[in-house]
């Protein structure tokens, strides 16, 4: 499940790729009594579970650019490292330039820790549609990766390349590209090339 803040007349808007038929508007975010009443009418088991994901819009150039983070324990650590990615992507031209846009011309950057899954990330995301993941180290330097899933015809390496899967950590993506590959610096932002996702 995915609130999205527009920071404008509409307070925000819910969508969930694995529940297709979520398109709601509120003037306030939802409680999870809203949403869960929300997903089992679109055909989620009443005893089921859904995670959830906020992010913001932000829109420079014509160009919409989303910064999502998912809610869980960990929320203050994640909505810290969403504000400073929201703030780079405003700021950063560079680092605009770098991510790759959907189908759609949007831009998704997902606010990541260490511990996050691969395939936790990716699991928001329709597939063969693209994201671009920030996380930063203990130097306050930004690291920054493009994945996507399904098929790929652009000759893009895989994150099997790596040794690497979708069990494996945002950390690991990290700490295993980090010694084969040193993009360069954008305004202390590192990025990397785009990978793909795959089993």
């Amino acid at each position: 499940m995915i609130i999205t803040l527009w920071g404008s007349d509409v307070a925000c808007s819910v969508s969930s790729p694995q529940l297709p038929g979520i398109v709601a508007a509120y003037d306030e975010q939802p409680g999870p009594l809203e949403l869960h009443t929300l997903a089992v009418t679109a055909g989620l088991n009443p005893g089921g579970t859904f995670d959830v994901h906020v992010e913001c819009a932000i829109e420079v150039d014509d160009v919409t650019y989303f910064v999502r983070s998912r809610s869980d324990y960990y929320s203050r650590q994640r909505a810290k490292v969403a504000e400073s990615i929201a703030t780079a992507v405003r700021n950063n031209a560079g680092l605009r330039k770098y991510a790759d846009a959907d189908d759609l011309d949007d831009v998704l950057f997902i606010a990541a820790l260490p511990s996050d899954r691969i395939k936790d990330v990716m699991a928001t995301r329709s597939e063969g549609q693209p994201l671009t993941v920030g996380m930063v180290d203990d130097q306050g330097v930004w690291s920054f990766v493009g994945l996507s899933s399904g098929n790929d015809e652009t000759g893009r390496r895989s994150m099997s390349d790596f040794g690497l899967g979708p069990e494996s950590t945002v950390g690991d993506l990290f700490d295993r590209i980090e010694g084969k590959e040193n993009g360069p610096l954008v305004d202390r932002a590192r990025v990397r090339e785009h990978l793909l996702v795959s089993a």
